[in-house]
């Protein structure tokens, strides 16, 4: 076994191995230690001690100290101090906190939402974050980032999803180490810290207003004003919901979100800028230092957002390269700044964007010359368009694995879509830098103001037409880790095969097709055979579903249309094909399982054998007392239809009797094999 010319591709795949594996299992930090230095022995061992002849075993011992490296760095960073609130701070009590807002995250019908840093409890420093919800008031509008509270609420951990297929929120706050939310009561605000830290914010903050009023004050309308403010501030809030949906069936809502696209056209747009720099002695190294100042200061200037900060890195490696007169190395320098990236901040692996950015490039980076070599126009117009549609080819066939693995659905049309909008929307954000950066000192002339609304609208037009075309928009798609693992071999050994031809990757990628059909063979065989009975969990409604197979038999609200969004993720979920209404009954017999489902109509209701389940809907006015000294249920269910006050008191009434009790609304759906 030979050491590969390049290992950063096995050292960064390890290193990110090792990291997966930390956060699929829990392991504590004190064993991760010991088990690290236990290694690291074996390998001195190894490297000094065994002969030449296990030169292979010497490099495998090696390489896996990063995938031991890699869990480190992750469990080291998620691991809370001593002075993280959680070892110090009562949970499910009134208490009072200094807190300061870091993000606003929005808002619904009933309150505010954002992310806390925790100062002090009393006047003890602490650290750590936290998820506050404020009740939302007209007379109170939101607090601003960076706005410091005497708050008083309560704090407790955040629930996990209550049904099958619900967006995992506890996971996904789990991954940026928020654990707990703060139900905000009372909060009386601050004087700010001083600093020069604190200074600085203060001064970018000012100047982001300043910007915002000048883009209202530009006599633009409304959608291309919303439109600056997302592509050169990063506020994807202000954009109309309707069109953030248009943009995600059309496949292109990477256009709203500054990406590796945004900095990716800009540094093509400065290095043109500064081209003539090459004529100068050291000219190509000052172009790319000058390239760097400006793309960071663009990604600092749009909010600095997580997004922002990783494209900058991933383009200031790939500009490096350049400078270096490397830039055949590209993929090295990428993958540099991948594992960099981790090192630094750990909960990157986690986030969707960096995943999908680092996808798109790496898929164009190696696909892209691929797909050049099969056919290129002679004549300049329709040799950019092939060339943009094989870039846009490149990055969707790496992306959409990660597309339908998170979202569950693939736009049919996104060829269609990049095609044109990728090479018009290079220049168009050109357009957008020089719009904003000319209404910050003069007033924009009549004509430009028309040209750029009438741009704003051709575009969300043309995405609107695609978006609207819905028989080509496959939903309710779906793969799990296994098969999204898999898939991307099957990817791996294609392109090493196309890139040098050896029959080993061809015979892993039959491998990798095979062990799909197989896997999915059994999947299909584990669904037939399933047989139950669900209690689903919904706020004020009452669902349940009776599976058999691949179809499921729904007693709900049809006019509810959170109902019809529980359900939508439950059938994905559990590979569901059909899903067929039933009307409500009192009495469920399910093989041994004997359902008694009282309502309001508690003392009325007939039934043919002896209930072995109690359910509790509707906010029943049952005498459960009296039912529980008829009859022996092994369960009581209360579901979301019930006001909590009735079901805190069923519950008393069980745990005083001893009898088993389920609450959907702590303990999310209840799953009861037939």
């Amino acid at each position: 076994m030979r050491v590969p010319k390049n290992p950063i591709y096995i050292i960064t795949f390890l290193f990110s191995l090792g990291m997966l594996l930390c956060a699929s299992f829990s392991i504590s930090i004190t064993l991760l230690w010991k088990v690290f230095v236990l290694y690291l022995l074996v390998t001195i061992f190894c490297l000094f001690i065994i002969s030449k002849r296990f030169h292979a075993l010497k490099c495998l011992i090696l390489y896996c100290s990063f995938m031991l490296l890699g869990a480190l760095n992750y469990k080291n960073f998620y691991s809370p101090n001593k002075n993280h609130f959680e070892h110090h701070l009562p949970k499910e009590q009134l208490i009072t906190l200094q807190l300061e807002i870091i993000q606003y995250n929005g808002a619904n019908s009933f309150s505010h939402s954002y992310k806390a840093k925790v100062e002090a409890f009393k006047n003890n420093s602490l650290n750590g974050k936290v998820l506050v919800y404020q009740k939302k008031d007209s007379l109170t509008p939101p607090f601003k980032k960076g706005t410091f509270l005497f708050a008083q609420g309560i704090l407790k951990e955040i629930a996990p999803p209550k049904n099958p297929g619900t967006f995992n929120y506890k996971k996904f706050l789990s991954q940026q180490s928020i654990n707990y939310q703060f139900s905000l009561q009372e909060a009386i605000p601050l004087n700010a810290k001083k600093g020069p830290i604190k200074s600085l914010q203060n001064a970018f903050l000012k100047g982001k207003v300043f910007v915002l009023n000048k883009i209202q004050k530009s006599g633009l309308k409304t959608q291309s004003k919303q439109m600056i403010q997302t592509l050169m501030l990063g506020d994807r809030n202000a954009i109309d919901e309707s069109i953030r949906e248009a943009y995600a069936n059309a496949g292109v809502i990477h256009l709203l979100a500054i990406s590796g696209l945004h900095l990716g056209i800009l540094a093509f747009f400065f290095s043109l800028l500064l081209s003539p720099l090459k004529k100068v002695p050291m000219g190509n190294n000052l172009r790319g230092v000058l390239v760097l100042v400006l793309l960071w200061s663009f990604a600092f200037f749009s909010g600095a957002s997580p997004s922002a900060v990783r494209a900058a890195t991933m383009f200031s490696f790939l500009v490096f390269a350049q400078m270096a007169n490397r830039s055949g190395n590209s993929i090295h320098f990428l993958t540099l700044s991948f594992l960099l990236l981790l090192i630094i901040h750990p909960p990157y692996l986690h986030k969707i964007g960096f995943q999908m950015s680092y996808a798109a490039v790496f898929g164009i980076l190696w696909i892209y010359p691929l797909l050049h070599k099969f056919f290129i126009p002679k004549y300049y117009l329709p040799k950019i368009f092939v060339q943009a549609f094989y870039i846009s080819l490149a990055a969707q066939l790496i992306v959409t694995p990660l597309s339908i693995f998170y979202f569950n659905q693939f736009p049919g049309l996104f060829f269609i879509s990049n095609l044109v909008i990728v090479p018009f929307f290079s220049l168009f954000l050109i357009l957008t830098l020089c719009t904003l950066l000319f209404s910050l000192f003069f007033k924009l002339p009549p004509f430009w103001q028309w040209l750029y609304d009438k741009i704003i609208e051709l575009l969300n037009g043309f995405i609107n037409l695609i978006a609207n075309q819905d028989q080509f928009l496959l939903k309710e798609l779906t793969i799990d880790q296994f098969e999204l693992s898999i898939t991307y071999i099957v990817l791996l050994s294609l392109l090493l095969f196309f890139k040098s031809v050896k029959v080993n990757y061809l015979l892993l990628f039959f491998i990798g097709i095979l062990s799909l059909n197989l896997y999915d063979v059994y999947e299909e065989i584990k669904v037939q055979k399933e047989n139950s009975l669900w209690i689903l969990h919904q706020n004020n409604a009452e669902i349940i579903a009776i599976q058999k197979g691949e179809k499921v038999f729904v007693v709900r609200d049809l006019e509810n249309k959170k109902s019809t969004t529980i359900l939508n993720d439950f059938k994905i979920a559990l590979h569901i094909k059909e899903v067929a209404p039933m009307l409500p009954l009192n009495f469920y017999s399910l093989g041994k399982i004997k359902l008694l489902r009282i309502g309001e109509e508690a003392e009325t209701i007939v039934f043919p054998h002896t209930p072995t389940h109690l359910l509790l809907t509707k906010n029943s006015r049952i005498n459960l007392e009296r039912w529980l000294s008829l009859y022996r249920f092994e369960l009581v269910i209360a579901d979301g239809s019930n006001a909590s006050w009735n079901i805190e008191r069923w519950e008393k009434t069980c745990k005083q009797l001893n009898v088993p009790f389920h609450n959907t609304l702590k303990k999310g759906a209840l799953k009861i094999t037939l």
